[in-house]
C-alpha cells in the first residue's frame, strides 16, 4: 500500500484523496462539495461516501508508479516492486470503491522520478523533458478512465508556489508541462473526464493570466484553485483589492471570481474553475497566534468549531451563486493528531479521534442540498456616487465641489459602508474625506483652481467601501473668462496626413477629424459638401460663365474621425471642404476648399 504522506503547503508529498458531492436534482450548477481524506484504505472512503460526497479527488505519485525507467506503468508495474504495485492496485480499487458508491475520482498527478527530472530524489522537481510527464499521464488517464469513471485529471499541484514546484516558478515552464500533458491525454480521456490545470495557491489571478499570454488556451478543460491558505480566519464574504486593477485578492476565498474575470478577457468561458481545497483550520488561537504566511504574528491561526462550521456553509452559499464554479472541495475529512497544537492539524470535519464536529453536521447539510442552497454573499458592488456641485457652468476663481456617496451590495447583503471619497482634477487627486455617514454631503470650495490653465478639465469624484470597492463619476468644468463671457474655444478640423482625398475611377473618400483644446469633448456634427465646376450661358446671352454648384452633401457625427466616401455624379473639376456647425464649448470651423479633378475612364480605343 503507498504510504501517506499529506501535501499541505509544506513541499512533501503523497496520496490523498478528496472527495465531492455531486449536485442534486434542481442544483445542477452548485458547486459540488467535497472533503479531504488522507488515507485512500476503505475505511478513509467509506467515511467520506458517508457524508454525501460523489466525487474523488486523489493525489498520485508519478515517482511512486514508475520508480525505475519510462514506460512501465500500463495499470499494472513490476512485480518486483511492492510498493508500485500496492499504489496501483489502490488506485484501482478507489476507483471501483467510489463508483460503487455513487462517487467519481480527481485524480492530480505530481513527483518526478529521479530518472525524469535528475534530482537525487526530490519528487517535486519537475521533469526536465514534459513530453516524460506527458507520456506517463496519456497512460495513466487512458487506464483508470477504463476502470471506472473518473471526472477529471489534475496537471501538478501548488504550481504558482515554491513549495509545490521546485523548479523555476512561473506560467512558462509550467505552461509547457500542462501543454504536453493536455494534447497527450485529452485523446484518450474516457467518459467526459476532465483535463485540469494544476491548483494554483489561493487564488492566482495573475497566474492564470500569464498561461493565457504564454498560449495555454485550449490546453486545459477547466481552472484549479486553492482557497485553505495560511492561517484564514475571516469568513468567506471578507474581500480585499489588489494591483492595479483592484481586482479581489489572490488570498480571499471570493477571488475566484477574479479568476473568472481573467478568464472571461480571455474569451474563454467554456472552462469552470474546480476548487481543490476549501477549509478554515478550527485552532481557535489568540489574536496573534498565526505561524505561517506573511500573517505570521500578527492575526490567529484559525476560528472556533462553530465558526469553521459556520463558515463551510457560507462558504458554499457563496459558491451556489457563481455556477461556473464546477466542483469544491472542503479540507479535510479528519483532524491529524500528530498536528495537535497545530494550525494545519484542525482542518477536519471531525477531530482527530474521529469524533463529528459542528463542520460535519453542516458539509453534510450541504451536500444533501447538492451543493445549494444559493446565500447572500460579499459586497463586491461599489458605493453609487454623484456630483451635486458643480454644473457646467465657466468659472475663473474657486471652484465648488459638492458630492454625495451611498453604498450598495447583492440582494441580502449589507453594505460595508463607504469608507472615503475623493476628488481629482485632470487625474490628480486635490482631496480626501473619510469617516462617513451614509449619503453625507461632501463639499470643498477649492482655492487652487484659479491656478489651473484655461480650457477644459476633467473633475472625478470617487468613492470607496470599507473592503476596496471603487466607483467613480465625473464632469468637464471650464475655466476661463472667455467662457464666462460665453465665447467659445476654436475648434479645428485636421484632415489625413497622408492621402487624405483619395478617388478610385468616380469614387472618392476624404478622411479626417474634429479636436478642439486639452480633453475637450467633441459634440455635434460635421458636413461635407462637394461641388462640381460647370460652364452656362451668362444671363446677357453672350459667352458662357464659369461656377461652382454642390452637386454632393453629406455628415456624420463630430465625436469620431471622419471618413466621408462619395460616388461622383461625373468626371470633371470638383472641390469638397469640410464643415463644423460648432457645439459649445467649441465654435464653428471649415476647411478651405480642396479641388482636385477626375478624369473620365479610359476606354478600349484608347
Amino acid at each position: 500500500m503507498l504510504k501517506h504522506r499529506l501535501l499541505h503547503r509544506s513541499g512533501r508529498f503523497g496520496l490523498a484523496v478528496v472527495v465531492a458531492a455531486l449536485a442534486a436534482p434542481g442544483m445542477a450548477y452548485a458547486a459540488a462539495p467535497g472533503v479531504n481524506i488522507d488515507d485512500p484504505s476503505a475505511a478513509r472512503v467509506d467515511a467520506a461516501l458517508a457524508t454525501g460526497a460523489t466525487h474523488v479527488r486523489i493525489f498520485v505519485s508519478w515517482r511512486q508508479l514508475e520508480p525505475a525507467g519510462p514506460d512501465t506503468y500500463a495499470g499494472a508495474v513490476p512485480a518486483e516492486d511492492p510498493a508500485a504495485v500496492q499504489a496501483a492496485a489502490d488506485i484501482d480499487d478507489a476507483v471501483r470503491r467510489l463508483n460503487a458508491g455513487g462517487a467519481r475520482p480527481i485524480f492530480t498527478v505530481i513527483g518526478s522520478p529521479a530518472w525524469a527530472n535528475g534530482s537525487s530524489g526530490d519528487e517535486l522537481v519537475p521533469p526536465t523533458d514534459p513530453a516524460t510527464y506527458a507520456a506517463f499521464f496519456a497512460r495513466f488517464v487512458a487506464h483508470t478512465s477504463s476502470v471506472g469513471q473518473v471526472a477529471a485529471y489534475e496537471v501538478w499541484s501548488g504550481v504558482d508556489s515554491a513549495d509545490s514546484w521546485h523548479g523555476t516558478v512561473g506560467p512558462g515552464p509550467y505552461g509547457a508541462l500542462l501543454k504536453a500533458a493536455y494534447a497527450a491525454a485529452k485523446p484518450v480521456a474516457q467518459n467526459g473526464a476532465q483535463i485540469l490545470a494544476g491548483p494554483t495557491t489561493g487564488n492566482n489571478a495573475t497566474f492564470i493570466e500569464g498561461l493565457y499570454a504564454a498560449g495555454l488556451k485550449g490546453s486545459f478543460d477547466g481552472v484549479t484553485v486553492r482557497t485553505d491558505t495560511a492561517c484564514l480566519s475571516l469568513p468567506p464574504e471578507s474581500i480585499y483589492r489588489e494591483g492595479p486593477d483592484q481586482r479581489i485578492g489572490q488570498y480571499a476565498f471570493l477571488g475566484y471570481r477574479s479568476v473568472r474575470q481573467v478568464m472571461l478577457a480571455h474569451d474563454d468561458p467554456g472552462p469552470r474553475i474546480w476548487m481543490s481545497e476549501l477549509g478554515w483550520s478550527s485552532t481557535g488561537g489568540g489574536p496573534t497566534s498565526c505561524t505561517r504566511g506573511t500573517g505570521a504574528g500578527e492575526r490567529p491561526s484559525g476560528v472556533t468549531t462553530a465558526q469553521q462550521a459556520a463558515f463551510l456553509t457560507q462558504a458554499y452559499g457563496c459558491l451556489a451563486r457563481d455556477t461556473y464554479v464546477a466542483v469544491a472541495s472542503w479540507y479535510a475529512l479528519e483532524d491529524r493528531a500528530a498536528l495537535a497544537g497545530e494550525e494545519t492539524g484542525h482542518y477536519g470535519l471531525l477531530d482527530s479521534a474521529g469524533g463529528k464536529k459542528p463542520a460535519h453536521a453542516a458539509f453534510a447539510a450541504v451536500a444533501a442540498a447538492g451543493g445549494g442552497p444559493q446565500r447572500p454573499c460579499g459586497d463586491d458592488r461599489p458605493p453609487g456616487v454623484r456630483f451635486v456641485t458643480p454644473d457646467r457652468t465657466p468659472f475663473t476663481q474657486t471652484l465648488r465641489l459638492e458630492a454625495r456617496a451611498r453604498d450598495t451590495a447583492g440582494d441580502g447583503v449589507t453594505p460595508s459602508g463607504v469608507a472615503r471619497v475623493s476628488f481629482l482634477v485632470d487625474g490628480k487627486a486635490i482631496s480626501r474625506f473619510q469617516k462617513l455617514r451614509e449619503n453625507q454631503l461632501v463639499r470643498l470650495d477649492w482655492l487652487r483652481a484659479a491656478d489651473l490653465p484655461d480650457g477644459p478639465h476633467e473633475v472625478v469624484v470617487e468613492a470607496q467601501d470599507r473592503l476596496g470597492n471603487v466607483s467613480r463619476s465625473s464632469i468637464t468644468v471650464l475655466k476661463g473668462a472667455e467662457y464666462v463671457r460665453g465665447v467659445s474655444y476654436p475648434s479645428v478640423i485636421t484632415l489625413a496626413r497622408r492621402a487624405p482625398l483619395r478617388c478610385a475611377g468616380l469614387t472618392c473618400t476624404l478622411s479626417g477629424a474634429v479636436s478642439g483644446p486639452l480633453r475637450t469633448a467633441i459634440a455635434g456634427r460635421v458636413r461635407i459638401e462637394w461641388q462640381l465646376l460647370i460652364r452656362r450661358p451668362r444671363s446677357t446671352g453672350t459667352g458662357l460663365v464659369s461656377l461652382y454648384v454642390t452637386r454632393h452633401k453629406g455628415g456624420a457625427a463630430a465625436d469620431r474621425p471622419f471618413a466621408f466616401t462619395q460616388a461622383l455624379a461625373r468626371p470633371g473639376r470638383w472641390r469638397v471642404r469640410v464643415i463644423y456647425d460648432g457645439a459649445a464649448p467649441l465654435a464653428p470651423a471649415r476647411t478651405p476648399w480642396r479641388p482636385f479633378t477626375v478624369r473620365p475612364p479610359a476606354t478600349a480605343d484608347d
